[in-house]
């Protein structure tokens, strides 16, 4: 029985298990058909919905790729040197603007798409392109607020003139918010930076954020904490060059000397300013208050030492502008003057010493190489400026450091300083501009003339003359002289050298050993006495003028030679006494305006060469040569042209005109064709005498050595016979060979890297002599400066005490055309350009052609 209620038990449980299994499966059923249901209606939506956003989205990405790179090209403009200019950024606004509105409008509308940053495999792009979206939004918000704190109707721009020590209100709001703004977009790029797969669009906006953040972020904090550093710093950029041009010796300088004072205290002011300014910066970021990075210290770190560099060297100038000043108010070598710049020289060489701690020390802030090299707008430029800052520093430095060297050297403020002034008489012409009369021997000391002793030049040597050296072959052929005596000393066409013999033979006949040499034409004697318009000598009665003077320079009136003359001849005694008065009036306290017409006279013939000054220290020469003040003549690799006269002997140069025709006609792939004519025209009366070389007067005939120096490269040298003239002591005496014609091509012989053309050549009265000479010279000469481009340059030296007419021909190459000429051609036919020249000082002609692109 129990078994029997079991087994029925049993079957009324399977029974229902069966109902239930059966009924659950009807229940699964119905359930997966309602399911299908849902997913259709839910696909169904989330279609419509993708459907709605899908075109929105493509939309989006590719509107965010082009708000990005608007955004890009906007701060691609970005200069941080120039962020007072309007005008500039009036374009960059509106784009800023534009960019910030679209943003914002697409945040708005694709807000619903961030609710699926979930889904998986889309989310994470979803999640990027969004955050991109968010950067581009602040980063643009930051750039116009920055932008519209320097140039907006409140803005820096308005009072940068007057370097701003508060921060208006309006601009400081603005920064700060921009400050915000680029501190979210900062903790964007930070998420998107940690995120592992980047897709391209994201990539490549890191990037170009990392480039354009910078200059960003340090214009925020400059404005915020030195409001007025860049424009500071861009107007020191644009003063820096004044600032070197304010250490020149020059007459313009002399005539704007309070206009330069006055600049450069402002200098000195502004780079002051900007140097607290720029502390302040960097203190800020110490005490925790900025948001510099290393490389933006290293930026402001080194425009702070750039900025106390020019401080220094501003007041440097400053001192220098003060030892002008005591020229022209104190007189030269007075002990008023001589006190004043040994004062100012003293503070000149601390401040040159200052500044070149300070150089040293911004070599050493290393600027980041992506800084400096990279592409980084604004501030690539920024460190761009600094580096040319640095340079130009460096430089005016060294300017300033060798003419403080160079006034204590030659002012006597490292020891007395002796020079021998040596006054050139260029009517009886020689290579440095004439025949030497009065020598007066001066001696500096402390910026204050000591002493001055005179003496003939012709007494100088001691007799007998064993000491004295062998003349050089010209002096000792056509002049009969077996010895190199002082008053021939100037043979030589550079000065330096020539300096240099004319201090040997004076230490040899004298005994006393001199510092430098000083030359004067009479040209230079004549015009002083014009500019200081009231000079007296003591044996002529009431003041002089130059016409006057010039008269008894060149022995057309009588001056009388009394005991305390050094010279028994009348000119050279009124040589003497004129120098004196000269001295003496130069020296003094000088009259309104004197001293500046005296300098002006001393700037024009120094130009001319009527005034050459070589001193022998190491230092002081160096200044000389840069300055063009010893008449020595430059090494070139290009072509170059000089005639020297030297009369042996006689003062008929004076009637004598010296006209130079150069022509030259260029090849750029072969030897260039050089034809020069120089010609002489004797207009003395000769009065019916004849020719004879120990019978010279000024109304006779002209004995001249001429030597005519052309580039080394000089080939296929032709140049005429040069015979000796009859009346030459020469040929009196009995000596066969009337050729005088010499042509020395050796690099190390006569001028270095010169070829020499000389010879002996009489012009006899109302005559006129030419002598053509041909050359060639190779291709090399001309320097290729561009593809199929080439310049030529020629160098006319002047000769001292000479002024010629010269005329160039230059002939540019078959189907060339002319690209630019200094100074400008004044006549051209077909290929042939000319230049007419009046030579008052040496001249470069420089042309520049271009070349037709050769076939194949």
């Amino acid at each position: 029985m129990l078994r029997r209620a079991w087994s029925l038990a049993l079957a009324r449980l399977r029974q229902r298990w069966r109902l239930g299994i059966v009924g659950g499966a009807a229940l699964v059923a119905r359930l997966r058909r309602q399911w299908r249901l849902v997913v259709v209606v839910g696909g169904a939506a989330l279609v419509v919905l993708l459907a709605g956003y899908g075109g929105a989205a493509a939309y989006w990405v590719g509107d965010l790729r082009h708000q990005a790179d608007t955004l890009e090209d906007s701060l691609q403009g970005w200069d941080i040197m120039k962020l007072d200019q309007r005008a500039t950024y009036g374009p960059v606004l509106e784009s800023l603007s534009e960019v910030t509105r679209d943003t914002r409008w697409l945040r708005l509308q694709l807000a619903p798409l961030r609710a699926f940053r979930w889904v998986p495999g889309v989310g994470g792009r979803v999640g990027q392109a969004l955050a991109v979206l968010d950067s581009v939004h602040s980063l643009g918000r930051a750039a116009s607020l920055t932008l519209e704190a320097y140039v907006g109707e409140d803005g820096l721009a308005l009072v940068s003139g007057q370097g701003p020590a508060e921060l208006p209100e309006g601009a400081r709001r603005r920064l700060v918010a921009a400050a915000e703004e680029l501190g979210a977009a900062e903790r964007l790029r930070a998420r998107l930076d940690g995120q592992r797969a980047l897709m391209g669009l994201t990539k490549r906006y890191l990037e170009n954020y990392d480039r354009l953040v910078p200059a960003l972020r340090l214009a925020v904090r400059a404005g915020l904490e030195a409001p007025g550093a860049f424009f500071q710093v861009a107007q020191l950029r644009d003063q820096v060059q004044q600032l070197r041009e304010s250490v020149d010796i020059s007459v313009g300088a002399l005539r704007s000397l309070p206009e330069t004072r006055q600049t450069l205290q402002a200098m000195r002011e502004e780079a002051a300013s900007l140097t607290d300014q720029l502390g302040g910066l960097l203190e800020a970021r110490q005490e925790g208050l900025g948001g510099l990075s290393e490389s933006d210290e290293a930026l402001v770190r080194a425009a702070m030492k750039t900025a106390m560099l020019l401080e220094s060297l501003t007041a440097a100038g400053e001192r220098a502008a003060i030892m002008a000043e005591a020229v022209l108010h104190q007189g030269l070598f007075t002990p008023e003057f001589g006190n004043t710049v040994g004062v100012e020289l003293a503070a000149l060489r601390r401040d040159v010493e200052r500044s070149q701690v300070l150089l040293d020390e911004l070599a050493r802030v290393a600027l980041p190489a992506t800084d400096i090299q990279g592409d980084a707008p604004g501030m690539a430029d920024l460190s761009r400026v600094i580096s040319s800052l640095r340079t130009r520093a460096s430089s005016l430095l060294e300017r300033v450091n060798r003419f403080a060297l160079f006034a204590e050297d030659s002012l006597g403020f490292q020891g007395p300083r002796r020079y021998l002034v040596v006054a050139q008489n260029n009517d009886e012409i020689r290579a440095t501009g004439g025949f030497l009369g009065v020598v007066a021997e001066v001696t500096l000391e402390n910026g204050i003339l000591t002493s001055v002793r005179y003496r003939d030049s012709t007494t100088v040597d001691r007799e007998p003359l064993e000491n004295n050296p062998v003349p050089p072959e010209p002096i000792y052929r056509y002049l009969w002289m077996g010895r190199f005596l002082f008053r021939d000393a100037n043979w030589h066409p550079s000065f330096p050298v020539a300096a240099g013999q004319l201090a040997d033979l004076y230490l040899r006949g004298t005994g006393v050993q001199v510092d430098g040499v000083v030359a004067v034409t009479k040209e230079v004697v004549v015009d002083l006495v014009d500019a200081l318009g009231s000079v007296t000598v003591p044996e002529v009665p009431g003041p002089i003028d130059g016409a006057t003077a010039r008269r008894y320079v060149d022995g057309e009136l009588s001056y009388p030679c009394l005991p305390r003359h050094v010279s028994f001849r009348s000119k050279r005694c009124f040589d003497e006494d004129l120098f004196q008065s000269i001295l003496d009036l130069s020296t003094g306290t000088p009259p309104s305006g004197q001293q500046e017409a005296v300098f002006e006279v001393m700037e024009r013939r120094m130009k001319a060469k009527d005034l050459l000054f070589h001193p022998f220290s190491e230092q002081a020469t160096a200044v000389a040569w840069e300055l063009g003040l010893n008449g020595g003549i430059p090494q070139v690799d290009h072509d170059f042209l000089m005639v020297v006269d030297s009369s042996l002997p006689g003062h008929a140069s004076g009637r004598v005109e010296r006209e130079v025709e150069y022509r030259i006609s260029l090849s750029t792939d072969g030897p260039s064709e050089a034809t020069l004519r120089v010609r002489y025209q004797n207009r003395g009366l000769g009065l019916g005498e004849p020719c004879r070389q120990t019978a010279t007067t000024k109304e006779g005939c002209f004995w001249d050595y001429f030597r005519i120096y052309v580039p080394i490269m000089a080939s296929s040298i032709v140049a005429p016979s040069v015979p000796v003239h009859d009346g030459s002591e020469w040929l009196v005496w009995g000596y066969e060979d009337p050729e005088s014609r010499k042509v020395t091509a050796i690099p190390r012989a006569g001028l270095s890297g010169l070829a020499e053309i000389a010879g002996y050549l009489t012009v006899e009265p109302q005559s006129v002599t030419t002598l053509p000479v041909t050359y060639e010279l190779p291709s090399t000469m001309l320097r290729r400066v561009a593809p199929d481009t080439y310049q030529y340059r020629l160098r006319l030296e002047k000769q001292s005490g000479v002024e010629d007419g010269v005329s160039v021909f230059v002939e540019l190459p078959p189907g060339a055309e002319l690209v630019g000429a200094s100074p400008g051609v004044q006549g051209r036919n077909g290929g042939w350009l000319s230049f007419v020249l009046q030579m008052q000082q040496s001249t470069d002609i420089v042309l520049s052609f271009k070349m037709p692109p050769r076939a194949g």
